[in-house]
């Protein structure tokens, strides 16, 4: 049986791994930030008071998979969220990292291309019970801007 992890090849005196992982925790700190940003004060406040706005996060190739029913492009996600009912979301914790941290792949900027996000909260429509929910955001970051939109994200609500 192959030993997959090896404690003997971390060395504590390596400055090149220690440079590399400091430029690692800095972009992976970063990335959480800006994750964190984009679900309290663009996603939700979207969501609960001017859902018409919300597709413009997405762009003609995301894909939503809303409590296991999958909508593709734009118009058809617009259709479903306006079909929504009002809702109320409370966030109860957010989790952000980077999918790649490769730093040559993604030098021309201290942003990765790539994140994914994963929320746990609750949500209220109109006048029906809270519910729990879990929410995985797959943001993408477009050609060399800083503007993050929706690549694919999956809502399912947590049952008792």
């Amino acid at each position: 049986m192959e030993n997959y992890f090896n404690f003997d090849d971390f060395s504590e005196n390596n400055e090149e791994d220690l440079s590399d992982n400091y430029e690692i925790n800095r972009r992976i700190d970063l990335a959480s930030r800006g994750g964190e940003q984009f679900i309290t004060q663009y996603l939700y406040p979207i969501y609960d008071e001017c859902r018409f706005n919300l597709i413009k996060l997405y762009t003609p190739k995301s894909t939503c998979v809303w409590n296991g029913q999958m909508i593709k492009g734009l118009s058809n996600l617009d259709k479903f969220f306006r079909t929504l009912p009002s809702t109320k979301h409370e966030i109860l914790t957010i989790d952000c990292q980077p999918v790649s941290v490769d730093i040559e792949e993604e030098q021309n900027s201290d942003l990765p291309a790539y994140l994914v996000v994963f929320v746990f909260g609750k949500v209220k429509y109109r006048k029906n019970r809270i519910k729990q929910f879990s929410h995985t955001i797959n943001l993408f970051k477009e050609g060399n801007t800083d503007k993050y939109f929706i690549l694919n994200d999956c809502f399912r609500f947590v049952e008792d």
